[in-house]
């Protein structure tokens, strides 16, 4: 039994200390990223030999299917590798990617504002309800800040009784 549970660690990196999902990230595989991020079978965070993780692997190589699946999924924006870089310096050749992780960045900095009670709404925001009534019938009931993320108090209503995640 203790052999099988060395074998079983030992396959989850490869030689040079790379993940499946680093190698899925560096090829561009985002079948195969999205997959394992939904089945929950990788630590997105993981760190390689240099100090890389799947989402500074992926930003570099100009993978954004598999960048906008980690980020998705949660990976740490704010990791740094043995040169001190993050993800974003990674994506510095890749414009796209670069947009994609500054946009995310900006989205988790609000939702912590949020949820300390430290953001306070913009004014004026376009389809957001003003006035005595926002956060009432028209918005489903959530404060401008949700609505102005983006989220939509309608999708994926679940029955009473039923876990809303």
């Amino acid at each position: 039994m203790e052999e099988l549970k060395k074998t079983e660690v030992n396959c989850s990196r490869d030689v040079f200390q790379k993940t499946p999902l680093m190698i899925a990230c560096r090829h561009g595989q985002e079948d195969v990223v999205r997959t394992q991020v939904e089945m929950s079978c990788c630590n997105l965070d993981a760190i390689e030999e240099n100090g890389w993780t799947s989402l500074m692997i992926a930003s570099m190589n100009g993978h954004l299917g598999c960048v906008k699946a980690l980020l998705f999924a949660g990976a740490e924006l704010d990791f740094t590798d043995k040169e001190g870089k993050t993800s974003l310096d990674h994506a510095e050749a890749h414009p796209d990617i670069k947009q994609a992780i500054t946009k995310e960045a900006e989205r988790r900095a609000q939702l912590i504002a949020i949820v300390t009670g430290t953001y306070s709404a913009p004014t004026g925001l376009p389809g957001l309800p003003s006035g005595p009534s926002a956060g009432s019938k028209s918005s489903g009931g959530l404060p401008p800040e949700l609505m102005a993320l983006g989220l939509d108090p309608g999708e994926g209503k679940k029955s009473a009784g039923e876990c809303p995640f």
